[in-house]
């Protein structure tokens, strides 16, 4: 029997994490027995891509598809009204969504069926007023094999594509009480990032306060990285403060402190470790795959 479609919409210029986790949803389906999946990659995406080269299709025609998976800006794609004759999954990662003045804002008026990456995403987008049809969430979930630990290197690692300039301000801090820090502050391919985070002791990782999910922290938990991270909104469900990270302010002189801390004290740095990898195993892929599964096989049950 042939399986409905399940399609999906990317335009890819450069990798981001949302892109990996779309990326991650086409593979969850693929692994169901309910739906297969189908990307249109928009015209100019690179062929370097994340997706599974097995599902693109060079036809964009929604109207087809059994039902549609949208993430981001991928809206723009679909008829105005095409949701209500094609069930539509929607994707949300990021808090902003709930704001009146980002463009993602008004596609909360659309209808569909709205997953969520954390918690703090879901309220948000329920705090707008707007959403059009149900919300769940099913928490991000990281490949936690790409994250394996690795021999210790370096001392600390600084994740800091998102804030470049407090990155490098702490690496100088560090530097000047003789611990050389390897500063991240521009993309790199997923797998080089992951092996320079898994080579060093101490992550000092650098989230954006409105993140909607913040995938680095969990990925340097899983290497057995002791972990600085400051508060965001969706990284509260795993960063603990004393617990599983040390969450200092955003502040340089705070962050390099956090980190020397823990270049010293290996008691508090071992536990917070043995805390973490216990998180991030929380945060598998498995997890999140089989409450996907369970929403397509649920869409197949109605549309029976």
């Amino acid at each position: 029997m042939t399986r409905p479609i399940l399609l999906f919409h990317r335009d890819y210029r450069a990798f981001q994490g949302g892109h990996q986790k779309v990326a991650d949803y086409i593979a969850h389906t693929q692994a169901s027995a309910h739906f297969t999946p189908r990307l249109y990659l928009a015209p100019h995406s690179l062929s370097d891509h994340p997706f599974a080269l097995e599902c693109l299709t060079a036809l964009w025609q929604p109207q087809r598809a059994d039902a549609l998976f949208v993430a981001g800006m991928d809206w723009d794609a679909l008829p105005q009204g095409l949701e209500a004759r094609v069930p539509v999954i929607n994707l949300i990662q990021h808090v902003r969504h709930g704001r009146a003045g980002d463009p993602r804002h008004a596609f909360l008026s659309r209808r569909a069926l709205r997953i969520c990456v954390s918690d703090a995403v879901a309220q948000a987008i329920e705090d707008s007023g707007r959403v059009n049809g149900p919300v769940m969430t099913i928490p991000a979930g990281i490949d936690l094999r790409a994250c394996a630990p690795a021999p210790k290197r370096v001392a600390v690692v600084i994740a800091g594509v998102k804030a470049p300039d407090l990155a490098q301000s702490v690496a100088a801090l560090l530097a000047r009480e003789g611990v050389e820090a390897d500063c991240l502050t521009r993309a790199l391919p997923r797998d080089v990032y992951l092996a320079r985070v898994a080579a060093a002791r101490v992550a000092i990782t650098l989230p954006d306060p409105a993140e909607g999910f913040y995938l680095p922290a969990v990925e340097a938990m899983a290497a057995r990285c002791a972990l600085v991270c400051p508060d965001a909104l969706g990284n509260r469900g795993f960063c603990r403060d004393g617990e599983t990270c040390l969450m200092p302010p955003a502040a340089a002189d705070d962050l390099a402190a956090a980190a020397l801390r823990l270049l010293r004290d290996h008691a508090l740095a071992e536990r917070l470790i043995a805390n973490a990898e216990g998180e991030a195993r929380r945060h598998g892929l498995m997890a999140e795959r089989a409450a996907f599964q369970a929403v397509l096989q649920d869409m197949v049950r109605a549309a029976a």
